[in-house]
């Protein structure tokens, strides 16, 4: 196993897992659940569903055109 250095740790903490746990909490604590646990499987799942489909490419007008000949 790797030796783990605390910067790297808090750095992947910070860039990786805060942003994804701050929607978390916020949800939790504005609709309060009584099985949390249940609630938090269901959030991950619509969650990495809804980043998924937004990670997804937009195609814009001028990608359908063609090259003038």
């Amino acid at each position: 196993m790797m030796p783990v250095h605390n910067e790297e740790v808090r750095r992947y903490v910070k860039d990786y897992v805060s942003p994804h746990l701050e929607r978390l909490i916020t949800e939790l604590v504005t609709r309060r659940p009584t099985d949390v646990v249940p609630f938090c499987r269901k959030w991950f799942d619509d969650y990495e569903m809804k980043t998924k489909l937004s990670a997804q490419p937009v195609e814009s007008d001028s990608d359908n055109e063609q090259a003038p000949a």
